[in-house]
């Protein structure tokens, strides 16, 4: 045995793998010539791992992971970091690249195609990742499930929000995730007041100790709060020109808002009124927040002072430094109302706007001062936002 030791970490392989000959050489070691004799039952060199009563028993792919012990061909085990949990990296033994493999490689799944899986267990559930991926990476696509969260049956809706939410927030990590918008622990030595940290306390109580004397505040360290960085106020417009694919985007906003500023961040609606989906400081999961967002349908006329101003109140008593308002809209207010003046007291404004529909917000955003981007794929939006950002930080 040369490939393995006693005591490594080892995941289990279907397809075992010689690695010296033509296939595995060149790197399709799934098409190793070993792989022939998998469904015999013996080993390498035709030896069977246990001989019984009944005779010789066999394992199928030559590993029979379904029993608690096993003899298995070294050329069956592939060796991973000590570090890594057995009861995850047991999962790309074969769950993940048959699941992921099947729908991706051999059938080539491709947005548009009708496809059916029975069963979700370890295979199954990679099969539906690998198709979310591809139907995440296809702007097309995506915008087909987002107006399937109108449809009438409720099953299909209900499914069709599910899954967008879910790519909503996987789209919405892709961004650049800094600690800008994060607030931090801090540790403070001396205070009267925070969390005790035990361990970085650990010294200052021995050293009291050791000098019989009691423990005072100087030896004791606390965590503090550092003030927060960016508060984000994400004001999307429910009005009736917003259909499933503008909604997805906001989704998409207000989850990177939610990663970006986890205990800052407050989400609105509005048409012709103002609907509060989370406060500024509030425990709401975003994936609860996403979901919301998705199922809002667009109606009604468009008060957008209203909506700005709301958001400046909810900004108001933020610890941030930086409060950032982010409209997502075509700004086309139906209603006479002081839009300009709203906005312009506003801290700072960034104003997403649907591609097809963005003159009047560029205009908008000329006249106030604030910064905007046409989105032409909803889940661009993240990425947007951040370009944004970081446009106003470098400035």
């Amino acid at each position: 045995m040369t490939r393995v030791a006693p005591g490594d970490h080892v995941v289990c392989s279907f397809i075992p793998n010689c690695g010296v000959c033509r296939y595995c050489a060149t790197g399709r070691q799934s098409i190793c010539d070993m792989g022939a004799t998998i469904l015999e039952g013996y080993l390498p060199g035709e030896r069977f791992p246990i001989t019984g009563p009944r005779g010789q028993y066999g394992a199928m792919c030559m590993i029979g992971t379904f029993s608690q012990y096993g003899v298995i061909s070294q050329t069956s085990a592939i060796k991973v970091d000590d570090d890594l949990p057995l009861d995850k990296a047991v999962l790309v033994g074969c769950g993940v690249p048959t699941g992921w493999g099947s729908a991706v490689n051999t059938a080539n799944v491709a947005p548009g195609d009708t496809v059916a899986i029975y069963g979700i267990g370890g295979i199954g559930i990679n099969a539906v990742r690998a198709m979310s991926q591809a139907l995440a990476e296809d702007p097309a696509v995506f915008e087909l499930l987002a107006a399937m969260t109108n449809a009438t049956d409720e099953r299909l809706r209900a499914a069709a929000i599910r899954l967008g939410s879910s790519i909503v927030l996987e789209r919405a990590r892709g961004g650049r995730v800094t600690m800008r918008g994060i607030s931090r622990l801090r540790p403070v030595r001396g205070a009267a007041d925070g969390d005790l940290d035990i361990d970085a306390s650990i010294e200052g109580i021995s050293a009291a100790r050791s000098q019989a004397r009691p423990v005072a505040l100087d030896d004791l360290t606390t965590l503090h709060w550092a003030r927060a960085h960016t508060a984000f106020a994400v004001v999307v417009d429910r009005s009736g020109s917003m259909n499933g694919a503008r909604l997805a985007a906001a989704a998409t906003v207000a989850a990177a808002c939610a990663l970006r500023a986890p205990r800052e961040h407050a989400v609105l609606s509005f048409a012709a009124s103002v609907d509060l989906i989370r406060p500024l400081a509030s425990d709401i999961a975003p994936a609860a927040v996403a979901e919301r967002l998705l199922r809002l349908r667009g109606h009604g006329v468009t008060r957008l002072s209203d909506a700005l101003k709301a958001a400046g109140e909810q900004l108001a008593p933020a610890r941030a430094r930086r409060r950032v308002v982010i409209l997502l809209s075509d700004c086309r207010a139906t209603d006479d109302d002081d839009t300009l003046e709203t906005a312009r007291v506003l801290p700072e404004l960034i104003i997403l706007a649907p591609a097809d529909d963005h003159e009047q917000a560029e205009q908008l955003a000329h006249l106030v001062g604030a910064r905007w981007a046409a989105l032409a794929n909803p889940l661009d939006a993240a990425a947007t936002l951040d370009d944004l950002l970081e446009t106003r930080a470098t400035a």
